[in-house]
């Protein structure tokens, strides 16, 4: 998870630049005061499920929220971020040598003149449980098919 994290936060300061805007990504509480414009990352809410044996699905949030440097006339800024959040994203989400797809792509919402993109993602991922990982592994296998 801290790997996708790392890869959204990355995307993000690539539609920063992209944008023009000289948003900063910050990484503390907005509740205090903070310096506009800029742009801040969340992770939601997640999910495990364990789909079948070996194979665990999670669901994950990432909610991008950017506070445009004029907080009364936000709508310019507020497009050109969202051009290139949609930009960044589209084509899925590099983690390591993967790309986690975007099937539902980015939603954005404006409120109070922030706008918020929000993304669901569905990952499926390899599973192995405590034990098997430290039982021996079968090297090789000797069949006697003669019927007597």
């Amino acid at each position: 998870m801290k790997e996708l994290n790392g890869a959204v936060c990355a995307l993000v300061k690539e539609a920063v630049k992209a944008s023009g805007l000289e948003a900063e990504l910050v990484a503390e509480d907005l509740s205090a005061p903070f310096r506009r414009p800029c742009i801040k990352v969340e992770l939601e809410e997640s999910g495990d499920a364990l789909a079948i044996r070996h194979r665990v699905e999670q669901t994950v949030t990432f909610r991008i929220y950017f506070f445009a440097a004029d907080q009364y006339r936000p709508k310019l800024d507020n497009l050109a971020m969202r051009q290139a959040l949609s930009d960044a994203f589209r084509g899925g989400i590099p983690v390591g040598e993967d790309t986690v797809p975007m099937d539902e792509g980015l939603s954005f919402t404006v409120a109070d003149g922030v706008l918020t993109a929000s993304m669901g993602l569905a990952l499926d991922q390899l599973y192995t449980p405590g034990d098997e990982e430290a039982a021996e592994r079968m090297e090789e296998l000797r069949q006697n098919l003669e019927v007597h």
